[in-house]
């Protein structure tokens, strides 16, 4: 179904609005010779569905693969106690293998998937580096792009994630058919388990910060999501989650206090974003319909 702006949301105008990207010129060893690109995804991109919901028009093609010296990290910080991290890549020794699959993407395709992770902007929350990943077909090495948490985002040691978003990274694992080793490996990782308390505390906070991205401050909260880090690393889970719900509780009370006000003005969807602060993924059936009118008015603006 057509899908017109006026059926979209907030946030998901917001982002459609921007001026389109451009493909961006990309190391020539990553590309196919019929230019599309190599994509070596590890975490919640394993799954074709997830990258389509990233706006990526279509997948040419996707095959496992390894990649050796690499493994698999949750060092990308995001907003504990919540959601805690995502996933990354960081090295490893030679003979660490880090599962996953090649999408085979045109180049726009990528652009789209590149800025649904935060690509796009002068700070992006990745880096972009290649690896060489060894298909399981049996075909020779080839070389592929894939992110890495960029620096400013990047943890030193790993952090549980939620069991939402480890949830999505199996959910993948299963369903490209990695090795069941690997599976089982990704199965018994421990996720975040903060207190009902906690919880409620958090999400609360989470609500201003959503708040606070839509007016381009949501740096202001960035001492305390460092404060909550630190508690992560080096105090006991009881005791942690007692100072982490103390200290979000300022914060707590201000969102708390906006839901009222949301549920009258009709927002209440951003009550859900509240779990991790950031703009969800647009479905690619309603990024499609709707990229005309991102174009529309990015052509009305240049004309005016």
């Amino acid at each position: 179904p057509i899908v017109g702006p006026q059926q979209l949301g907030f946030l998901e105008r917001k982002r459609l609005m921007r001026p389109p990207l451009e493909p961006r010129a990309l190391p020539s060893t990553v590309l196919a010779p019929d230019g599309s690109v190599r994509y070596f995804a590890y975490g919640s991109n394993l799954g074709r569905q997830k990258v389509l919901s990233r706006g990526a028009a279509s997948i040419i093609s996707t095959e496992r693969a390894n990649v050796a010296g690499w493994r698999l990290a949750f060092t990308f910080a995001l907003n504990p106690p919540l959601e805690p991290s995502f996933a990354s890549i960081e090295p490893a020794p030679a003979e660490t293998v880090c599962e996953g699959v090649l999408h085979t993407l045109t180049p726009s395709a990528y652009e789209e998937l590149w800025r649904s992770e935060g690509g796009g902007g002068s700070r992006p929350d990745y880096d972009e580096i290649v690896v060489l990943a060894k298909p399981w077909s049996g075909s020779e090495p080839v070389r592929a792009i894939t992110l890495r948490a960029a620096q400013i985002r990047r943890l030193s040691h790993d952090v549980p994630p939620s069991q939402r978003y480890l949830s999505i990274v199996v959910a993948g694992a299963h369903e490209a058919g990695l090795s069941p080793a690997y599976i089982a490996r990704l199965e018994a990782i421990s996720a975040a388990a903060p207190s009902g308390f906690l919880a409620a505390v958090a999400e609360a906070h989470g609500l201003l910060l959503v708040l606070l991205y839509l007016l381009g401050l949501q740096r202001l909260l960035s001492p305390l999501r460092a404060i909550c880090f630190l508690l992560h690393r080096h105090v006991r889970p009881r005791l942690r989650d007692i100072a982490t719900g103390l200290l979000l509780l300022p914060t707590a009370a201000i969102g708390a206090a906006t839901r009222p006000a949301l549920r009258l003005l009709g927002r209440e969807r951003w009550l859900s974003y509240a779990r991790y602060g950031q703009l969800p993924p647009t479905p690619a059936t309603t990024l499609a319909s709707a990229r005309c009118v991102s174009e529309y008015h990015y052509q009305s603006r240049k004309v005016r």
